[in-house]
């Protein structure tokens, strides 16, 4: 399956009606995914349950309107890059390239190739989904290799993006 994300709106690569939209809700790195109809299906969360700007004390979820988590993340730093190993980098932040997502009791994977590329691989390490940034012409192409809920995709997309804030420096 192909589809589109432009705009925070996923539709199929054939298609111009859009399946999903994605919604920034204001001052938060939380997320909400609406129908095409509008309706609230869930939100996103990137929460730190710490102060220290380690990683391992943070986790991404998607939640539905209910409140019933379908997905969840949590974020690891790159080989090499752990701080409590390898020290703090003192320019940069250290690299964060993957998470750990469970989707409906299923264990993934979520890589992040370089900051444009990244793919969902299940246990036995094939491509589920594929989310590929369309250079010039903006947007990104998802490719899926079973199909996923609009929602689902949306909150994937969303956790890539976190993957990529965990690599900015923070403004203070």
């Amino acid at each position: 399956m192909n589809y589109t994300i432009q705009g925070g709106r996923l539709s199929a690569s054939d298609s111009s009606t859009p399946l999903a939209v994605i919604k920034n809700e204001y001052f938060t790195r939380s997320r909400e995914i609406l129908s095409a109809k509008n309706e609230v299906l869930g939100h996103t969360s990137a929460l730190n349950d710490d102060t220290d700007g380690n990683i391992s004390h943070t986790t991404y979820s998607y939640c539905t309107a209910e409140g019933k988590e379908l997905l969840h993340g949590e974020p690891h730093y790159a080989e090499n890059e752990d701080p409590e190993y390898s020290g703090w980098p003192v320019a940069r932040m250290p690299l964060v390239d993957h998470a750990d997502v469970t989707l409906n009791d299923q264990p993934y994977e979520l890589y992040m190739q370089n900051s444009q590329n990244y793919v969902l691989k299940d246990t036995e390490g094939h491509p589920a989904v594929q989310i590929m940034h369309r250079g010039i012409i903006g947007g990104w192409d998802i490719q899926t290799a079973k199909r996923f809920a609009p929602d689902i995709l949306c909150a994937l997309f969303v956790f890539c993006r976190y993957i990529e804030q965990e690599n900015e420096m923070p403004l203070v």
